[in-house]
């Protein structure tokens, strides 16, 4: 049915008369002014609201009491955003301006130091903390910029939503009855819509605001490092200056020494209290006597061992200003510009591990102080209960104070170990504006240098006037490399050329060119000692303990090196020979000096010792030809004819074209087995041209269709059971069941 126009009319008229409507209100041409009157004309919406009877309204309009409520709150955060706005884009104009100005004082050029140099070094280390501060800035608004871009993604999606959700409230005002609470639901969709849209439009603002100010901190930073620059070209290097800061970690390591004295008592007083209590709990009559005493023994040995640790942490902290003190003294050499490479990077080196051992005293002192807080606020839980004894409720107390007195000295170690971080850090960045990239590569590429040549002439052992330095042995290893790759080539090319001009065999020309390589290699070898000036006699010390090596260690390489020239030679089996070694087929595929590698059946490579191939039982199939007799057994029934048998059984080799035809294939009739007449066919096969596995499958085949042909059957096993026994059996016959159930 067509929707009413008298019910549509009215609808959109209650619709634009709702307050906070999407239509009430446009962002787009917005300014100050406008949003902060817009925030203040929602004051009235959001009373009107307050004054309503929530479940009244509900029941009146069919919504339930959450949308009710849901008005107030869209239109007070509505206001919230349209301040926010107002507020974002005042700052906004202020960020401008300050950017501008800012922009005009660095085309001006100058530095921002009104004093005159020479300058003292706590000037730079202030300049050095502005700097640090800026970029902590910098870092701070790109992560504001990140989540800022995520809020505005968020708000489009809130956006899309809300429309869509008008859209299908809208579908519904087009019927004839539209549901009373319709036009409610759509104010709450406009004002969907517009918080939407105030929410993107802040996050707009607050990212151009973010933007503003990464280039105004940029400039910042610019100005920052000038200034750093100019000040420590402008240093003043008094001694008197870091004498003072001498004096100052003295005074400073005095304190904690003073403080390690009176820790120690509070210990030893401690030890005599925990005593003291330890007695106690040995009197104690009662059940609530003997748990506040438990407590109190609680309290005071963990109050001992705080008292252990701040002990502890004062100690290092003695430390860390005898290192305050190192940082300061290394500081004012870099800067002062009397100093040498090699110096500057021994402080380079200390800095750099310095550094890492206050990372870990500080991470140390972090988890230590989470740890005190959370036992702090363990015991303000159970300070809390009620139903605590006086002294249970006394020694809670006293933990309590000595955690808290423990927090508190961890902290200032924390702020010691930080302090003596930022020291360090200024130490390590003034060596690397000290030295310079390329500076400090040619130093590091002369003192590489010099200290190569040193390693390249450090003698290893003498002989005589010959000495063997690092650097004879580095070319000799080098000239060895070189000849072993060009001993295998030339090596292969003798045997190549033993192959085809001299039609030698394979396995001679292969013994001949491993022969030729280690006769290669052995000259090389002469020539790289020649070539550096090494004697052999320089390794005279050292046959004894290569003798030793031999008779112990390389026994076994040696004899399967021998046994690989015996094979060789002697060609108890070849290349494409099939043998049998261990009851495992398989053809040679190489004969190497050590291992000869088999391939079997199953086209898995097997690396054999040639020492095990000659102390072993090896078979070869094929060393004079390549004819290989196979077998195939076959077992027909007791009522075949034997000679029928045979017939069928010569008839299948004679028909395969690869069972040769001398030898000639014949039938052996084996034996009388316990089920079959078992007969045996012996055939021949030339393995270069055929495989035995295969044509003893194909003659399977065959021989099982020439006997399904002739009426033979081929037999399987039978049993014939004989029953003895004493009295009659009796026997009874049954239907089957399906026969039974269908009777």
């Amino acid at each position: 049915m067509k929707p009413r126009p008298f019910a549509l009319a009215l609808l959109l008229a209650l619709l634009l008369a709702i307050p906070g409507s999407a239509a009430a209100f446009d962002l787009a041409s917005a300014d100050i002014p406008s949003l902060q009157s817009r925030a203040d004309s929602l004051n009235a919406s959001i009373a009107e609201v307050l004054q309503m009877d929530v479940a009244f309204e509900a029941a009146r309009l069919g919504l339930t009491p959450a949308q009710i409520t849901e008005r107030r709150d869209r239109l007070e955060a509505l206001q919230s955003l349209y301040r926010r706005l107002a507020s974002t884009l005042e700052r906004k104009e202020t960020a401008v301006r300050e950017l501008e100005a800012k922009k005009a004082a660095q085309t001006a050029g100058g530095h921002g130091i009104t004093a005159e140099p020479p300058y003292p070094l706590s000037l730079l280390d202030d300049q050095q903390e502005r700097l640090q501060e800026l970029i902590q800035r910098r870092d701070a608004l790109d992560t504001s910029k990140t989540l800022g871009r995520r809020a505005l993604e968020r708000a489009r999606t809130a956006l899309s939503e809300a429309e869509t959700r008008r859209r299908r409230l809208v579908d519904e005002a087009r019927g004839e009855t539209p549901p009373p609470g319709l036009a409610w639901r759509l104010g709450l969709a406009d004002l969907a819509i517009e918080q939407a849209r105030a929410e993107m439009a802040l996050q707009t603002a607050l990212l151009d605001l973010y933007d503003i100010g990464e280039r105004s901190i940029a400039i910042d930073i610019t100005r920052a490092t000038q200034n750093r620059d100019w000040i420590a070209r402008n240093l003043a290097f008094s001694e008197e200056d870091l004498e003072a800061r001498i004096e100052a970690e003295e005074t400073h390591k005095a304190e904690m020494t003073r403080l390690v004295e009176e820790t120690a008592k509070l210990r030893e007083n401690l030890e005599k209290a925990l005593a003291e209590a330890e007695k106690t709990a040995e009197k104690a009559a009662t059940e609530e006597q003997a748990l506040a005493v438990s407590k109190l023994i609680q309290a005071r040995k963990a109050r001992l061992g705080l008292a252990q640790t701040a002990l502890e942490q004062y100690q290092a902290r003695i430390d860390l200003a005898t290192k305050v003190q190192q940082i300061w003294q290394d500081r004012y050499a870099i800067l002062g510009g009397q100093i040498s490479s090699e110096e500057l990077f021994a402080i380079q080196r200390e800095a750099a591990q310095r550094g890492e051992e206050l990372d870990e005293s500080l991470s140390t002192l972090q988890a230590y102080q989470t740890s005190l807080s959370n036992i702090r606020q363990g015991l303000k839980r159970d300070l809390a209960a009620l139903d605590l004894p006086p002294g249970a409720l006394e020694a809670l107390q006293e933990h309590e104070a000595g955690v808290t007195a423990a927090i508190e000295v961890n902290l200032e170690a924390i702020a010691d170990v930080l302090r003596t971080a930022t020291l360090n850090n200024r130490l390590v960045e003034e060596a690397q504006r000290k030295v310079g990239a390329v500076e400090l590569a040619e130093r590091v590429t002369t003192m590489g240098r010099q200290r190569a040549l040193e390693i390249w002439q450090t003698e290893l052992w003498s002989s005589g006037d010959h000495a063997v330095t690092v650097g004879k042995l580095i070319v000799s290893v080098v000239l060895m490399s070189f000849g072993f790759l060009a001993s295998r080539r030339l090596s292969r090319y003798v045997g190549h050329k033993l192959l085809t001009r001299f039609e030698m065999e394979l396995g001679a020309a292969q013994a001949a060119e491993r022969l030729s390589f280690y006769v290669f290699l052995f000259l090389f070898f002469l020539s790289a000692l020649r070539t550096v000036n090494i004697p052999l006699t320089a390794f005279a010390f050292l046959g004894g303990a290569f003798a030793l090596g031999i008779g112990l260690g390389a026994q076994k390489f040696f004899a399967d090196l021998i046994s690989g020239f015996v094979i060789l030679m002697q060609k108890p089996f070849r290349i494409n020979d099939m043998i049998q070694v261990d009851g495992m087929f398989a053809t040679v595929v190489e004969v190497g000096s050590r291992y000869t590698k088999i391939r079997t059946f199953d086209n898995a490579d097997v690396m054999m010792p040639n020492g095990y191939l000659l102390d072993n039982r090896i078979v070869n199939w094929t060393l004079g030809d390549q004819v290989m007799r196979s077998k195939v057994t076959v077992g027909a029934g007791y009522g075949s004819d034997p000679r029928k048998v045979e017939e069928l059984l010569l008839k299948a080799a004679r028909e395969h074209l690869k069972v040769l035809p001398k030898p000639a294939p014949f039938v052996v009739f084996s034996d009388f087995g316990d089920s079959a007449l078992v007969f045996d066919l012996y055939f021949w096969v030339n393995m270069e041209f055929a495989s035995g596995l295969m044509t003893g499958s194909d003659l399977r085949y065959r021989i099982v269709d020439l006997f399904r042909e002739a009426g033979i059957e081929i037999a399987f096993p039978q049993t014939d059971v004989h029953l003895d026994v004493l009295g009659p059996v009796r026997v009874q016959l049954e239907r089957d069941r399906t026969e039974r159930d269908g009777n």
